[in-house]
């Protein structure tokens, strides 16, 4: 069975709709999971991707853990006073009061994106929770492009084999898709996918969003100001690495390069 992970970004969209059109392998089913908090384009866009699906006849899935905003935000915080059950999973900002930069782990993609994918897929080969699925009984169709090859590695699962249909066969980098999706489906933009809160948005990126989205970016910094002092934790937490509030961050100051997102491993991509 092929299944096609779905981040409704840039790489995914262009794997997808390529599928679609028969230049690559067709998959049996297409899985998107939502964190919950993603951008209103990529839920609109998300929609587009689904309607695309359903004319190829192709099964198309959407699943969740739960609201990573809402898990931060009331999980393990001084105005609820109580822990509820779940960690920081988020890699927010700490600041320790010493001059080494204080970082939670990075625990958000595998909670809320690849651990909601494999329960999914588990479900779709008809195996129940626990029970032993023999190796390599499904390819995962990731959508990982040339540029970004180091990042294309093996399942830790041992059923499952990963595959990067954007390095080979069709060898396609990112600014090759870009390049594509303009050429196919000029009127409608891709936009990038990941959580509105993302601490590994670049200056650029949040200034994007307060000028373009800034309903979007209210809500960002409302919710920076509720992490600020998460229980259980030696330090006050932000979303941007300065530690000062988001909202009185000078953002038209040094805008350039990448996103951090973009510049660290993300197991399985959040938003390709």
């Amino acid at each position: 069975m092929i299944f096609l992970s779905l981040g409704a970004g840039v790489q995914s969209s262009v794997m997808l709709m390529r599928a679609i059109h028969g230049d690559i392998d067709r998959p049996d089913h297409v899985v998107f999971a939502d964190t919950g908090w993603e951008p209103e384009q990529v839920y609109d866009h998300l929609g587009w991707l689904r309607k695309q699906c359903e004319k190829a006849g192709i099964p198309f899935h959407r699943v969740s853990f739960r609201n990573i905003r809402e898990d931060t935000v009331t999980a393990r915080s001084a105005e609820s006073g109580e822990y509820a059950g779940r960690w920081v999973s988020m890699p927010v900002f700490v600041d320790t009061g010493s001059c080494i930069e204080g970082r939670m782990k990075r625990q958000c993609t595998s909670e809320y994106k690849l651990n909601p994918l494999r329960k999914k897929q588990r479900e779709l080969l008809g195996y129940k929770q626990r029970q032993r699925i023999p190796p390599g009984s499904c390819d995962v169709m990731v959508g990982i492009s040339t540029d970004e090859a180091g990042r294309a590695s093996p399942s830790k699962d041992r059923w499952v084999d990963n595959i990067f249909p954007l390095i080979d066969p069709l060898k396609m980098s990112r600014l090759d898709c870009q390049h594509w999706w303009e050429k196919h489906y000029p009127h409608r933009p891709l936009v990038k996918s990941s959580c509105i809160g993302c601490p590994y948005h670049s200056d650029g990126e949040w200034l994007r969003m307060m000028q373009e989205r800034p309903e979007e970016f209210a809500d960002a910094c409302d919710f920076d100001d509720q992490i600020r002092n998460l229980t259980g934790l030696r330090g006050t937490t932000y979303l941007h690495r300065s530690l000062k509030p988001l909202r009185e961050v000078p953002l038209n100051e040094g805008q350039g390069g990448l996103d951090l997102e973009d510049e660290v491993y993300c197991a399985g991509g959040c938003g390709l």
